[in-house]
């Protein structure tokens, strides 16, 4: 009985060992991995989110390759290593958040933090944390996108999977001006009230709808 509750712990970790990336495999981009994320969660199945947690681990010593610090990290070794975790384990934001972030503001990277972000969206197109992730990386960007912005924020307050709060922090009235701060500058008035009803007709959720009324009732 005990040399069967055995077998499939050196099991998987005969097979953490394969897949596990080590800091040069990524410099060298050689690890089968990091190569071939796909092909890598196909064969791992449900071990994905294990192996996912290890690529995390590793991952985070990528800034220890960069020579006079993290400004001179390599992105594409950045890219390639978050690009991996956001297929093994979509639901991993954190880890998904951290890459993302890194590349938008130290190199300032935005499209290759979008390459990650997107890749999480393709496997969980409903994660509004992932689309909360890509507004706040557009609108704290040096030129931001004012009709991505504003389509991420009706993407954001229109799922029904979110409630008004982000972790810890209360983000409704946040969105509305997002809203209006991507509106056109001389029709802001009028562009931020149509944006409103429409969210007004399309949400179902009273809170949203009180939120909601209350804003055109201050715009009228």
């Amino acid at each position: 009985m005990v040399k069967l509750a055995v077998a499939p712990i050196i099991g998987l970790a005969g097979i953490l060992l394969l897949f596990a990336p080590k800091p040069q495999s990524i410099k060298q981009e050689s690890s089968f991995l990091y190569a071939n994320p796909i092909i890598s969660k196909a064969i791992l199945g449900n071990l994905t989110p294990f192996v996912a947690d290890f690529a995390w681990l590793e991952s985070t010593k990528i800034g220890e390759l960069g020579k006079g610090g993290t400004a001179n990290v390599n992105k594409d070794e950045i890219q390639t290593a978050f690009l991996t975790i956001a297929t093994l384990d979509p639901s991993f934001y954190h880890a998904i958040s951290y890459g993302a972030s890194f590349l938008s503001t130290v190199p300032k990277e935005k499209e290759a933090a979008y390459l990650i972000i997107d890749r999480g969206l393709s496997l969980r197109p409903n994660d509004f944390q992932l689309q909360y992730l890509k507004l706040i990386t557009e609108v704290t960007s040096e030129k931001p996108d004012k009709k991505m912005i504003k389509e991420l924020a009706v993407s954001v307050f229109a799922n029904p999977e979110f409630k008004g709060v982000f972790g810890a922090m209360k983000v409704d009235d946040f969105l509305l001006e997002i809203l209006a701060f991507a509106g056109d500058e001389d029709a802001k008035k009028e562009e931020l009230k149509k944006e409103l009803e429409w969210l007004y007709k399309n949400t179902s959720d009273k809170n949203k709808k009180a939120l909601i009324a209350a804003k055109l009732k201050e715009l009228n």
